[in-house]
């Protein structure tokens, strides 16, 4: 157990503070500290997990009699907990309620920049308590290491007894090092700063912070250095600060071992920072967070006005309130496109207009004056014919593109607008808003169905002569059969008249998919599901949210959320369609018509 320690002695330091504001100025965004921010959790959100992080962000529990060793989320049965307005200027804090709660760490590796060599950095945390309340025994509101308190690791800590209690900073090198015979070290031999009688309450927040530079460096100039409340206490210097953490073994910066008091902005940073550097993060009352500036937000271009998608999508994208992956995106700029197609002829000066004047879009004349101003594009063109010409461009470019329905005019070109996305290694994808729909979505996997067995899916089939019959708006159900079946399609055979179509896939293992496609009487989106346990209906239509979501998060990490083998496979089942019906209801294999597409 980490935290069954020690007697330990001390370098002594008297300690009085004021409570009063600190001479050096205050800390503001752009003081070069913010390039220096590895990690950040101020406790003011939802989660305990960091509002910014190099690494894994997340908070993790320690499962100590589970399958796993340790589980994401807080999972303390109420002994930790995260708590509204008692924070830093009356933000969310962490209030650790109980001695022997469920221990909880960030993963540590590169939210503190570990370097074999020459590895400085700063840990900066708010402590607010009484020692007083503490259960006997030693505490670490802060702990880094990957196999003890004394091996590879840093720690403050309150000792195991006293009125007040001191208050500690230990940095042990590797236990080979600093103590090769593993004998009992007397405590003054020890890597360990003492502060007697320090400044903390359960009225106030305390600062504490400890920095370290020139780690790793295979002598002993390294230093770590002590700070309450924005003043020195003191270094620990002249020792073989030599932390060798290995590539298996996990790095874990642990957080209220055995504590009992809140803590609040918890903060790492790649270097030591300076003495007023640290001053001046005391004098910030009010936490970092107000002072980590955004990221820039991506800058989204859409090309093709004819479709109210654009409206839409805008509105969805920058709402001033947007959260999550749609928090840091925007749409900067548009170019109107259009084609001889009537729905495009109707509408594209009307949502020209609109992204004009009331959403305040930049519109430009071409799509290489677009390219200049967006880091990546929506083709949004209700047509699909002119897709592979104006996606050509911006792949060129290197922009990562969202294609909206349908990804082409032609299963041809679909073929060749990929293919020049692997050439040039452009990210690109294209969906219906349908796969994402959770009435969609949520009917795969669900224990009440089982194994998807077979599928009947429905939308409206809307039919333009210029393109292939179910490419328009017959896409929609085509694509919710082929998130709820998956791939696998091998051969199609279609029915049409009037009304409706109906479209019969047969996969490779047996299973038959059917879309539905309406044009008479009351149209809809859904679908039913045969599965191995039971049948399930749903398939409805659940706005355009989800599956925007979706396009900022792969505008972000640049990872297709839908291949292209995937959109390909669906493309090939719509062609195969159109052939069937030409041949009078003939079953079409899917790999004829992608032949014939190469």
């Amino acid at each position: 157990m980490l935290m069954n320690r020690r007697f330990l002695l001390w370098c002594s330091f008297s300690f009085a503070v004021c409570l009063t504001s600190l001479s050096p100025s205050r800390l503001a965004a752009g003081d070069g500290w913010q390039e220096s921010l590895t990690f950040l959790a101020s406790y003011d959100g939802p989660t305990a997990d960091a509002d910014q992080a190099i690494g894994d962000g997340k908070i993790y529990t320690l499962i100590k009699d589970g399958e796993a060793p340790s589980k994401a989320g807080l999972h303390t049965d109420g002994s930790t907990v995260l708590i509204q307005d008692q924070g830093l200027g009356g933000s969310g804090a962490m209030q650790f309620k109980k001695r022997d709660a469920p221990w909880l760490f960030y993963k540590a590796e590169d939210n503190v920049a570990y370097s074999e060599k020459d590895w400085s950095g700063t840990v900066s945390v708010w402590l607010r308590l009484d020692s007083a309340d503490l259960d006997p025994g030693f505490c670490d509101p802060i702990q880094l290491t990957t196999r003890a308190w004394n091996d590879g690791a840093m720690f403050v800590d309150f000792d195991k007894e006293g009125a007040p209690r001191d208050f500690r900073l230990g940095v042990y090198p590797d236990l080979d090092v600093w103590n090769p015979d593993k004998k009992e070290v007397p405590d003054e031999e020890r890597p360990l700063l003492k502060v007697s009688k320090p400044p903390f309450s359960r009225d106030q927040w305390t600062h504490v912070a400890f920095t370290w530079q020139k780690f790793n460096s295979g002598d002993k100039s390294g230093v770590a250095t002590f700070y309450l409340n924005g003043k020195r206490q003191g270094s620990i210097e002249e020792w073989n600060q030599t932390f060798t953490w290995k590539a298996d073994e996990e790095k874990r910066l642990y957080i209220g071992l055995n504590y009992q008091g809140m803590m609040d902005d918890l903060a790492c940073f790649n270097r030591a920072l300076s003495d007023d550097e640290i001053a001046s993060v005391y004098s910030n009352k009010g936490g970092l967070k107000p002072l980590v500036s955004k990221p820039k937000p991506i800058r989204i271009g859409m090309i093709g006005l004819d479709t109210s998608h654009v409206i839409a999508f805008t509105k969805i994208i920058n709402d001033p309130h947007a959260t999550g992956e749609l928090s840091n995106a925007q749409v900067v700029a548009a170019f109107p496109g259009g084609s001889d197609l009537p729905d495009s002829v109707a509408h594209v000066d009307e949502y020209t207009r609109q992204l004009r004047e009331e959403m305040g879009i930049e519109i430009v004349d071409s799509i290489p004056a677009l390219l200049q101003k967006v880091d990546v594009v929506m083709l949004e063109s209700v047509d699909g014919r002119p897709h592979l010409e104006e996606a050509r461009p911006v792949i060129e470019a290197g922009k990562p593109l969202f294609i909206d329905k349908p990804v082409a005019g032609s299963l041809a070109d679909a073929v060749t607008i990929f293919a020049l996305a692997k050439e040039h290694g452009v990210p690109c994808f294209s969906s219906s808003a349908l796969r994402f729909s959770p009435d969609v979505a949520g009917l795969r996997g669900r224990d009440d169905i089982g194994e998807v067995l077979g599928c009947v899916a429905w939308s409206p089939c809307t039919i333009h002569e210029t393109m292939p019959d179910l490419f328009y708006y017959g896409i929609h159900g085509v694509e919710s059969l082929f998130t709820i079946m998956g791939p696998g399609c091998v051969s199609v055979s279609r029915t049409h008249c009037e009304g409706a179509d109906v479209v019969t896939g047969i996969w490779n293992d047996g299973r038959i998919g059917t879309f539905r496609g309406l044009r008479a009487g009351r149209t809809a989106f859904g679908a039913t599901v045969f599965g191995s346990k039971g049948i399930a209906h749903g398939g409805t239509f659940g706005g355009y949210e989800p599956l925007v979501s979706e396009v900022a998060k792969f505008f972000r990490t640049g990872e297709v959320p839908v291949t292209a083998a995937q959109t390909l496979e669906i493309f090939a089942f719509m062609q195969a369609a159109e052939e069937s019906k030409r041949m009078g209801g003939a079953p079409v294999k899917l790999a004829d018509v992608m032949r014939e597409a190469r």
